[in-house]
């Protein structure tokens, strides 16, 4: 979302007003869009100013209702924002519980499709496989 040019430092996450600010911006620039996120739950702000909606609550919970109780607090937001003729539907957070680079693994084949080095994806596999699976809650 928007322009990391503007900012002191790359990368991170950030405040959610300004993060609201871009998707309904991006929601009324073309009203044939629809916003979609994917933000690291662990480095998004729970509290202060830039605080996202519904993450200082979400830490207090079972890993498994984390994302979808910011989920519903960021649509929330967002169709606040748009006002009341705004369509939910055309905004969908989603929350992903790990690192993006998780997800790259989570399909080694894939992966090396993607890429376009499919020889690759028995490398991938063997990174893959010297990490333990993950246990949830």
């Amino acid at each position: 979302m928007g322009n990391t040019r503007g900012r002191d430092r790359r990368g991170g996450i950030k405040p959610w007003p300004s993060a609201r600010r871009d998707i309904a911006n991006h929601l009324r620039e073309d009203r044939t869009c629809v916003a979609t996120t994917m933000v690291d739950y662990y480095g998004m702000p729970q509290t202060g100013l830039g605080a996202w909606p519904g993450r200082a609550a979400a830490s207090t919970l079972l890993s498994s209702r984390r994302a979808q109780t910011v989920e519903d607090a960021l649509a929330a937001e967002v169709v606040q924002q748009m006002g009341p003729r705004f369509d939910p539907r055309d905004s969908s957070p989603t929350f992903v519980m790990h690192e993006f680079e998780a997800l790259l693994f989570s399909d080694c084949d894939g992966l090396a499709l993607g890429v376009g080095q499919p020889d690759l994806a028995s490398i991938f596999q063997a990174i893959r496989d010297r990490y333990e699976k993950s246990r949830g809650d």
